[in-house]
């Protein structure tokens, strides 16, 4: 299901997009919705260092964009492709039902 909905409401596919979409082209859209996420993020945390920075003064610490991100643990690619395999196997069971 967490690949439908991704398909559907992050990509914004159609259910007939959805049901010819190969495995190698969701990756592919996958990759480019998460790149873009993360642009996002970084975008802001841009606008936040620099609000910092201009109203903090010159006795403070310069923020720089990272300090607002945070440290978050990644899946490594492997995991990812293993959870994406079983997803598509799971619904092609279920097609096939």
């Amino acid at each position: 299901m967490d690949i439908w909905t991704t398909c559907i409401f992050d990509l914004g596919l159609s259910q007939f997009q959805f049901e010819r979409l190969t495995l190698k082209q969701f990756n592919a859209l996958v990759r480019r919705l998460n790149k873009h996420t993360e642009d996002k993020r970084y975008n802001h945390a841009s606008l936040l260092a620099a609000i910092h920075n201009q109203a903090a003064g010159k006795k403070s610490e310069l923020m720089k964009p990272e300090d607002f991100l945070g440290k978050e643990s990644k899946p490594s690619q492997e995991d990812l492709d293993i959870k994406m395999y079983n997803a598509f196997a799971t619904i092609k069971k279920l097609n096939n039902a």
